[in-house]
């Protein structure tokens, strides 16, 4: 384990170097100090006996993976400081290069001072990955790969459903293969929720290879906390058509996760019992109208806000979600007598409304609900509280008489698996817990699937089951036709924040 012992052989071409650089955040930061590495993950620089530089991404072998989410983020900041100071130092050693900045960089651009951590390794500049009998056979590990890491500290599914589709459309059109991990998901594992994708014909790569910038990286991990550096201004640039106005540059961004949502949503729900109840729920939804249009209304409350700036510290009204869905239905030329407006909120007062029950409004599912007790809607602060405090705030499930007993239909939790509390701590979550947050997960999903094969859907953009929504309506029917109606201001579809 002593790596830097070997140090003095005389087949070393590079040794590690003492580097300060101004980062673009104010802060002096030192990369490598003497000849050790740090024993957190971070960009290093290392310097060649003429005094060349280059750099790669140290993550210590003692590490766990995944790496906490402001980890991920940090590298990402980290490298494109490091990334520009060792630039800057090749252009001092030749006066006929000018320093270039990294903000004009394309999201493909290749840096030549990057060295890739399995090169790395193999150059001597990283200490090797440590073998274990379960260690993976060098020519079987995956040449190129994605990992994308189900975490996140909002707690939110929309975002993660999102960042999840659009990764895996990402690494089809760059050739790497698709890994998911789910060891620190909030929510328990990806298979009680869905259909795992098919298997890569090749192995995952050593924990140590995974990084998450810079994009060029073989071997590249995305989740949340990569957001802006994954998906940010830079992929846009790559992705987006310049050519068109408003919604219509994202059209081959929508593409990308409307076939992320084929290959890894539509038909895959894998919740026990959920896929048969989602087909006979939808059948009878469908037996309810006679002639007429269905029209999905999704109301987000809880902790998002619409953008619409008379609302933007309160809600949109109820009203104005009906209205629209009542106008949908007339301007499609059909009989209200003979069209339904199913309903999904995270917040249940929405389903007693006095507006939703004059419009006839239907709840999408009850198979999951929540109490009254939840009523204001998803906050991520009462998600991490659940199975800790007054168990009234709680979901309930059809057919548990009892909130302290386990959800029927649920898959048993772990009683010791760690979680991201979403404030930067690891916590040990009960089995209770990770039984109630399944519920909520389930809950939701089963509500995303009956909203999504609606002929209409109504919902406020600055919600990211809004645009979800949309992307599983398809951009012909959504944007194209305009069956997709949002009721929070004049903005059109969009993608991930960052």
């Amino acid at each position: 384990m002593l790596f830097w012992a070997g140090k003095q052989t005389l087949e070393r071409e590079w040794s590690p170097v003492a580097l300060d650089y101004q980062s673009t955040d104010g802060k002096a930061y030192e990369i490598v100090g003497e000849d050790t590495l740090p024993h957190y993950a971070t960009p290093v620089v290392v310097t060649d006996r003429k005094g060349r530089s280059k750099w790669t991404v140290s993550i210590p072998q003692h590490l766990d993976f995944p790496l906490n989410p402001s980890d991920y983020s940090g590298i990402c900041a980290q490298a494109q400081d490091v990334s520009q100071h060792v630039a800057d130092l090749k252009a001092h050693h030749d006066v006929e290069k000018a320093p270039v900045h990294a903000a004009h960089y394309s999201y493909y651009h290749i840096d030549p001072n990057f060295v890739d951590v399995a090169e790395a390794q193999e150059r001597g500049l990283l200490p090797q990955p440590i073998h274990t009998a379960f260690s993976p056979d060098k020519d079987k590990i995956c040449p190129k790969s994605l990992t994308y890491v189900l975490e996140t500290s909002s707690a939110g599914l929309a975002p993660t459903l999102m960042g999840l589709w659009l990764a895996y459309s990402l690494a089809r059109h760059e050739d790497r293969a698709f890994f998911i991990d789910d060891s620190r998901w909030e929510y328990g594992n990806y298979s009680t929720f869905f259909h795992p994708p098919s298997s890569p014909n090749c192995l995952p790569p050593p924990k140590g290879q995974r990084v998450p910038c810079p994009h060029q990286a073989a071997h590249l991990v995305v989740s949340s906390a990569t957001t802006p550096w994954t998906f940010g201004a830079g992929f846009l640039d790559a992705f987006e058509d310049g050519r068109k106005m408003g919604v219509r540059r994202l059209e081959r961004v929508f593409g990308m996760l409307r076939k992320g949502y084929e290959e890894l949503f539509e038909g895959k729900l894998g919740g026990e019992g959920d896929g048969e109840f989602l087909k006979e729920r939808i059948g009878e939804l469908r037996g309810m109208v006679n002639g007429g249009l269905e029209v999905g209304v999704h109301v987000r409350h809880g902790d998002r806000h619409p953008y619409e700036f008379q609302y933007s510290r309160s809600y949109v009204p109820i009203s104005k979600y009906m209205e629209e869905a009542e106008d949908a239905i007339a301007s499609a030329g059909m009989d209200g007598n003979s069209s339904h407006i199913i309903i999904a909120s995270d917040d249940p007062d929405v389903y007693d409304d006095e507006e939703v029950r004059l419009a006839g409004g239907v709840k999408a599912q009850n198979r999951f609900w929540l109490t009254a007790a939840w009523g204001g809607g998803f906050f991520k602060e009462l998600f991490w509280s659940l199975g800790k405090h007054d168990r009234e705030r709680l979901p309930s499930v059809e057919g548990s008489p009892s909130p302290s007993r386990r959800p029927a239909g649920v898959a048993q939790g772990s009683s010791t698996k760690p979680q991201h509390a979403g404030v930067g701590k690891k916590e040990h979550t009960t089995a209770e817990a990770m039984q109630l947050r399944e519920a909520v997960a389930r809950m939701y999903l089963l509500d995303l699937a009956i909203l999504g094969q609606a002929d209409r859907v109504v919902c406020a953009v600055s919600s990211h089951t809004c645009r979800v929504l949309a992307v599983m309506m398809g951009w012909e029917r959504a944007i194209e036709k305009g069956e997709w109606r949002n009721v929070d201001g004049d903005w059109g579809w969009r993608g991930l924040d960052w």
